[in-house]
């Protein structure tokens, strides 16, 4: 049954107040782990760039910490068809967006 299909359902059958509704990535573990590989990428690129403008350069990496991980909020829309047409309760399409962190330690030393 769909989503929407279950709105409809609840509603005909009484319902007139419905909340706390969440969609989620069934498996977000993938999602996750690009955006940790992209955040290391992003500070080795920030510490290069920081080292250089310095005078300086990047001999190694010391410590390395995710940075609070954020939970993905799914945003999601709910659009209310008239009653008078017997369709499911249309739902919007949403999007979710995970973000992470990371704190890391550079080592540098002259060029």
């Amino acid at each position: 049954m769909t989503a929407g299909a279950l709105l409809d359902r609840l509603v005909t059958s009484g319902a007139n107040q419905i909340g706390g509704i969440a969609l989620s990535v069934a498996e977000p573990r993938p999602l996750l782990d690009q955006a940790r590989a992209a955040a290391v990428k992003e500070a080795l690129r920030k510490a290069e760039l920081f080292a250089d403008a310095a005078g300086l350069r990047v001999v190694r990496l010391l410590a390395l910490e995710e940075a609070g991980a954020e939970v993905p909020r799914p945003l999601m829309r709910l659009a209310a068809a008239p009653s008078r047409d017997r369709v499911a309760v249309p739902i919007e399409a949403g999007e979710q967006e995970f973000r992470a962190g990371v704190n890391a330690t550079f080592e540098v030393a002259p060029k």
